[in-house]
């Protein structure tokens, strides 16, 4: 189901989505794909246009992967009120132009409770590469991580130095003993003979 949106949707956090820009008008060209990939028509409410109520959604339809449910009415967007085609057509618009790094809210009424929907909208791939969380800011990889927590470790704890580090500085003091020394030297006697 998911597979055809991968490179468009990508969900962040629950009611938090990131749509890709170029690939969404890509696979949305006009404003007929988008009602009818949301299978939209006017909802009323007591003789008032309340919004856009979303009708039976396909399994591949972005709708669905956005998290809608069928009977969903999309109340607004951008603050733009979704009760007419000149205003859904501005909705379409504003998402199609909008610059990468903005967000889209969405208030989509859900059987009477109110639903705050986040798209922000940005290149999928790169937030992909750069790991970004819900709020958009770079995660450390998991190798960042391990280095991060062994620096901590070492400024918290004053291990003992490794055979390799004792290895190093035994040779450098017995060059710099040696550079130092130019006495006479030590007697040093062969332990396998007796004699000195």
């Amino acid at each position: 189901v998911h597979g055809y949106w991968d490179s468009t949707i990508k969900q962040i956090a629950h009611n938090f989505y990131m749509i890709d820009p170029i690939e969404f008008v890509r696979r949305v060209k006009n404003l007929g794909k988008f009602i009818e990939s949301l299978d939209l028509m006017m909802a009323y409410h007591s003789g008032e246009t309340v919004g856009c109520r979303i009708g039976s959604l396909d399994d591949h339809s972005f709708g669905r992967i956005l998290g809608f449910i069928d009977g969903d009415i999309v109340e607004s967007v951008n603050g733009i009120p979704a009760i007419n085609i000149t205003n859904n057509e501005k909705i379409y618009n504003t998402i199609a132009e909008i610059q990468k790094g903005e967000m889209v809210k969405a208030i989509i009424n859900r059987a009477g409770q109110r639903i705050k929907l986040r798209l922000k909208i940005d290149d999928i791939s790169t937030v992909q590469d750069e790991q970004e969380n819900s709020y958009g800011l770079r995660q450390k990889t998991n190798q960042e991580r391990e280095t991060e927590k062994k620096d901590i470790m070492r400024k918290k704890y004053n291990f003992a130095p490794t055979t390799k580090e004792l290895k190093k500085r035994d040779q450098n003091a017995m060059w710099q003993h040696g550079k130092r020394s130019s006495g006479p030297r030590l007697k040093t006697r062969n332990v396998l003979s007796n004699s000195v």
